[in-house]
């Protein structure tokens, strides 16, 4: 039991066990630090991704395996925009290649997130989506 102001914390904030609620992820409660994290699982298959803090994951991303990530991956290279190419994608994370910029050859990894329409990374606050079905 941790105690914080007076308040003793054994299980999940009630803040943050309303947002993983809400999330409609699958999870339990965790034995470490039990009032801020919580295992999670795969959406599809049900296994165990690990023990996550809560407050800081992004809960409004679905969470995938290795394994249940593999129809999202595409063939690379391909491009993203006429300035940025996908050079490399293994489902969660990509690189991109960025063209016809300042710097002669720049490149940086970007974790994928998803959701129901699909995988997609965010590059200074615009959406990409990286779905197989799009040109």
């Amino acid at each position: 039991m941790v105690s914080l102001g007076g308040k003793v914390l054994g299980r999940l904030w009630e803040k943050v066990e309303n947002k993983l609620n809400k999330s409609g992820r699958k999870w339990k409660e965790s034995e470490y630090m039990p009032y801020r994290c919580a295992e999670l699982f795969c959406e599809k298959c049900g296994k165990s991704m690990g023990v996550q803090d809560i407050i800081c994951t992004d809960l409004r991303t679905l969470i995938y395996c290795n394994a249940c990530v593999k129809p999202y991956i595409r063939q690379v290279p391909y491009n993203l925009a006429d300035d940025k190419e996908i050079v490399f994608d293994n489902g969660l994370t990509i690189e991109i290649k960025y063209k016809d910029n300042y710097y002669h050859d720049l490149t940086c990894n970007k974790i994928c997130y998803f959701n129901k329409k699909g995988r997609y990374i965010k590059i200074k606050g615009k959406t990409y989506y990286l779905n197989i079905n799009q040109k």
